[in-house]
């Protein structure tokens, strides 16, 4: 389920509008348009050599989902909600 509001999320987005993902009633999945950039949370998740975690996290306005994306290549998308999305990295 995830993979797929992921999938949709970043499809959506990389038109010139930025589209809102909506919960309705039944767990079924709607878009909006939205104008303006989107406000999420970021958290990043990195693990090194030693195998600690090191946890950062912080606010990210989203201007274009193609800047975002790039932005975060190198990171595997652990989980992606409306305000929130989460990436890991292994080292």
């Amino acid at each position: 389920m995830n993979w797929t509001i992921a999938i949709v999320f970043m499809t959506c987005f990389m038109t010139s509008s930025a589209y809102m993902l909506k919960e309705t009633e039944g767990q079924k999945l709607a878009m909006t348009v939205q104008d303006g950039p989107h406000q999420v949370q970021v958290t990043l998740l990195e693990t090194d050599g030693n195998g600690q975690l090191k946890k950062m996290v912080y606010d990210e306005v989203i201007w274009a989902m193609e800047d975002f994306w790039a932005k975060y290549k190198n990171y595997q998308l652990v989980d992606m909600r409306k305000e929130e999305v989460i990436f890991e990295k292994r080292k």
